[in-house]
């Protein structure tokens, strides 16, 4: 006599209010991306005002470098512990390092808060995309991904007028300022709407040697893509030594990520699927030409402070 069949596994069941859920998630997703354009259109105010024309492109790299690096910490701290806290923790990071740049005073200290900013918005991010995979059975995002295509709509067409705006009338100051409403809108959203159970299971190992290596390989990528063709030749040896820093420390990585207990990047993720190694050719082959265009906007020669402003926008795609 043949053994009955399994019984299927439950469905996951979608929550009723999901659309207002997400609507509060990706108001956070959506303030990580305003706040990079905003800050771009508002930056030739900025130097007027304070300073620092010669480090200005690290204003941007400041926050991408950070971000970068504190995504993928965001997310597996929120796999160890509790996303709903990690989630909303991002955000306050992430206002409170508004807050401090609108307060600058110098250059210096406006790259140094926008560091601040770019952790806290390595956690937004991380953890919009986390929820929806969360909240949704694995048949359902492609029902949502439209909110999510028009808050990526909306925040590459309203951030630029908005700075536009807001340096005009308000001030450049206001252009982190505005984050501070944003934010708090979000975590009350979020804190009242979201419901996502703990992740902590068992044992918590968190992988700090991964997390150091891929933290001084990412910096040495960006300052190596930063410095190379306007401080620096291409072929000096500094960019020559950082392109060997970031072989050696991903070699040191790989290394790592297979042998820790929690790894920050499983290996299998590259392995076992074949879409995510596909869409990182697809994503570098595609930031080529981006990259190509940004670097037309640097030049040999040492231009005067008022061509310097007038191509302000471009550098600062870096």
């Amino acid at each position: 006599m043949s053994s009955p069949a399994p019984a299927p596994a439950p469905a996951a069941v979608v929550p009723k209010n999901i659309r207002g859920i997400l609507l509060g998630v990706l108001m956070a997703m959506l303030l990580s991306m305003l706040d990079g354009l905003i800050v771009g259109t508002a930056m030739p105010t900025v130097v007027a005002d304070i300073g620092g024309l010669d480090h200005i492109s690290w204003v941007v790299t400041a926050y991408t470098l950070t971000t970068a690096c504190s995504t993928p910490v965001w997310g597996k701290l929120g796999d160890l512990f509790n996303r709903k806290l990690m989630f909303l923790g991002s955000i306050v990071v992430f206002i409170v390092g508004s807050a401090l740049s609108g307060q600058a005073s110098s250059m210096g200290e406006l790259i140094g808060f926008r560091a601040l900013q770019g952790i806290g918005a390595g956690g937004m991010m991380a953890g919009a995309f986390a929820f929806i995979g969360v909240l949704l059975p694995p048949r359902e995002p492609g029902r949502y991904q439209g909110m999510v295509a028009i808050v990526q709509a909306v925040g590459s067409i309203a951030g630029p007028l908005m700075g536009g705006f807001i340096t005009a009338y308000l001030g450049w100051r206001w252009a982190f300022y505005v984050n501070i409403p944003i934010g708090l809108i979000a975590i009350v959203w979020c804190w009242l709407l979201l419901r996502v159970p703990p992740a902590r299971r068992g044992k918590v190992v968190i992988d700090w040697l991964g997390i150091t290596l891929m933290t001084a390989m990412i910096s040495a990528l960006v300052m190596a893509a930063t410095w190379a063709g306007s401080t620096y030749a291409w072929g000096s040896w500094q960019i020559l030594g950082l392109g060997a820093a970031v072989v050696v420390l991903l070699i040191a990585f790989i290394a790592a990520e297979q042998r820790a207990a929690e790894p920050l990047l499983p290996p299998r993720i590259f392995t076992r699927r074949r879409n995510f190694p596909i869409a990182a050719v697809l994503l570098t082959v595609a930031a080529w030409p981006c990259s190509a265009a940004r670097s037309t906007c640097r030049s040999s020669n040492r231009p005067s402070r008022a061509s310097r402003l007038r191509t302000l926008a471009c550098c600062c795609c870096r």
